[in-house]
């Protein structure tokens, strides 16, 4: 549904742009607008309202903590938290230059939604060992029988998950703690 949106979104920047009399439609770069520079944010929330829903098994109360989960940058940002490691989905802005493109910007948004995306999937791989399976309604013993029906390749997957998520903390605190990066750099010259 959500490509079928972003697809219908370019029908009608394409419609109206031809109504107007422009005629020199650059489709490549509307793709990427919408499927790498946006679209990344609707996938990821998607997955988050699937695993909120498997989660909860309340459909109002996964709704609600979807929607609030997608809106706490405002709190973030009251408590200072500006960092985009920390808001879900959150990539840091671009904007396309008809000069220079999308310069050096776009390589920071790429690593972000592959953050963002080991995320994902990580929700997605314990929404999947949550998943109700026939009449079992305990959160226990659907972690139980989804253990016993798929953890192996989960469990890798999820672990490599992890392990990346670990790193994007300690590249997170090199960004804030400028000392211990410049230290950590001199060391590694005077190990030559």
């Amino acid at each position: 549904m959500i490509t079928i949106n972003l697809l219908l979104a370019i029908a009608v920047m394409v419609a109206y742009q031809a109504l107007n009399g422009y005629t020199q439609f650059d489709l490549p770069l509307y793709f990427k607008m919408l499927f790498v520079e946006h679209g990344p944010y609707f996938y990821l929330t998607a997955v988050l309202a699937l695993f909120t829903q498997v989660i909860t098994r309340q459909k109002y109360a996964a709704m609600a903590l979807t929607v609030l989960i997608s809106l706490s940058k405002i709190p973030l940002d009251a408590l200072g938290w500006y960092h985009n490691l920390y808001r879900w989905a959150s990539t840091n802005d671009i904007e396309y230059s008809p000069m220079n493109g999308y310069g050096h910007l776009m390589t920071g948004h790429l690593w972000y939604v592959l953050y963002w995306g080991l995320c994902g999937t990580a929700l997605m791989l314990t929404a999947y060992i949550f998943w109700p399976r026939g009449i079992v309604s305990g959160g226990l013993a659907r972690l139980a029988k989804g253990v016993a029906t798929g953890w192996g390749r989960s469990h890798a997957l999820t672990g490599r998950d992890a392990r990346a998520l670990r790193g994007s903390r300690e590249l997170d605190f090199l960004q804030h703690h400028p000392a211990q990066r410049l230290s950590a750099s001199r060391q590694g010259t005077h190990r030559r």
